[in-house]
């Protein structure tokens, strides 16, 4: 993650204030764990909490884990997060923070990235939905869902729509894209007009410096140029 996540999970706990939510044991979901970075900050802003991860990557996945391994509250899926359970080809490379379960674009002019995150296919991994593993796991709602996932977070959240249709994430915190940095990746619109469906609205923004990207907190009730996160909560 580019942007600090410590400064996510404080304006999220802001919102959780303003909303009057209890947090005392509050219960995160963190999709696209990578090495921790997230979970970590998550514990350190929380630290009774509940962190139920999910990492494609069984070496970043190991890493995290290693990362987390004090931290009783702490557990991680070697799968990624979509809308349907099954198994998909994963793209990596060289920077390991950009691997997706979707492709580069093919597109003609300079590219929305670097040439050291050019990505190859040829992986497989297991893809779940959040319903499910909610269910498996016995959690009802959830008082954080955070989704990194290189293009894949609407995936996710239609995977979720259980959840979200009970207003069962009090926060989102998810990555969007404001131009085409995967193949078949929804942008920024696309990916909100889901969650406003259900009754979520962005409260805060939060910039980072290299790709057209956003994050997005939303509080649920009931690059061309930059990438940003918000938080958004429910009407």
């Amino acid at each position: 993650m580019k942007v600090c996540p410590v400064s996510l999970l404080e304006t999220a706990k802001a919102l959780l204030d303003e909303c009057v939510k209890s947090y005392e044991s509050p219960v995160i979901l963190d999709g696209g764990c990578y090495r921790g970075v997230f979970a970590q900050a998550a514990v350190n802003v929380f630290p009774n909490a509940q962190i139920v991860a999910y990492e494609p990557d069984t070496e970043n996945a190991r890493l995290a884990r290693e990362r987390l391994a004090s931290h009783g509250g702490f557990r991680i899926e070697n799968a990624a997060l979509g809308e349907t359970k099954g198994r998909a080809e994963f793209f990596r490379g060289e920077r390991e923070a950009t691997n997706s379960l979707l492709p580069r674009p093919a597109i003609d002019g300079q590219p929305y990235y670097p040439a050291a995150a050019t990505l190859t296919g040829g992986r497989f991994v297991d893809v779940v939905t959040i319903d499910d593993e909610l269910e498996r796991l016995g959690i009802g709602n959830l008082t954080v869902l955070k989704l990194d996932l290189q293009g894949g977070e609407l995936a996710a959240l239609k995977g979720a729509a259980s959840l979200l249709s009970r207003s069962g994430a009090d926060i989102i915190i998810t990555e969007a894209m404001f131009v085409t940095k995967y193949e078949g990746q929804p942008l920024l619109w696309q990916t909100w007009g889901y969650l406003d469906a259900f009754g979520y609205t962005s409260s805060r923004w939060r910039t980072s410096r290299s790709a057209p990207t956003t994050h997005v907190p939303a509080c649920g009730q009931g690059s061309g140029t930059k990438p940003t996160r918000s938080i958004s909560r429910g009407r």
